[in-house]
């Protein structure tokens, strides 16, 4: 969680949403008086409004040219030596046309579990991109780690500042493993029966 001076957060959920906004006639601005994402209208005069003062900071959106990029290394680093295969037929599809849509319409439906992982790949890339543009912004800006989950083992390797490739790669599995453990729980749910380990 980031904190603006005044101890108040930053709506990460909104900021996300709007580095992700691919729509460009949507502008959206961080507010650092209260820590919100605010979408401006159509109206040009609430443009300029903004564009005038030192309150509102515009919002910049990530290109789909970072996305794939984002794609290629999440093949090229994760996939590689785990699953060569799967990474060939990403690495094909990301050389095509409409290469995002390839490359989810290849990794979703995947039984290896793989997409849990590039969800994560995404998300840590996601909020690198962030970081960075707040920690360019001028004002200082906290990071506060105190309400990662300890349960998880990327954010507890987060919170370890650990971020060497090997290391992000056993969170990875240690992920997959425990999304395949609450898989076979919900199906036992959902049959209502009991396992017993």
């Amino acid at each position: 969680m980031f904190i603006l001076p005044n101890k108040k957060p930053i709506n990460m959920d909104k900021l996300e949403e709007a580095f992700n906004d691919f729509n460009a006639s949507r502008r959206y601005y961080l507010d650092i008086e209260i820590g919100e994402v605010i979408l401006a209208g159509e109206d040009n005069q609430v443009e300029l409004t903004f564009m005038e003062n030192t309150r509102y900071f515009a919002v910049p959106k990530l290109s789909t040219s970072v996305k794939i990029k984002w794609m290629n290394n999440f093949a090229d680093n994760m996939l590689y030596v785990e699953s060569p295969e799967l990474c060939v037929k990403l690495r094909k599809a990301l050389a095509g046309e409409k290469p995002a849509e390839k490359f989810m319409a290849i990794l979703e439906p995947d039984e290896s579990g793989w997409i849990h992982g590039w969800s994560q790949w995404e998300a840590d890339n996601l909020f690198e991109e962030i970081e960075e543009w707040l920690c360019d912004l001028p004002i200082d800006i906290e990071d506060d780690m105190s309400e990662l989950d300890d349960d998880c083992p990327l954010c507890r390797i987060m919170k370890e500042g650990v971020n060497d490739m090997e290391t992000l790669k056993k969170g990875f599995q240690e992920v997959k493993a425990k999304q395949m453990v609450d898989d076979i729980f919900k199906k036992a749910d959902n049959k209502n029966n009991m396992y017993i380990l």
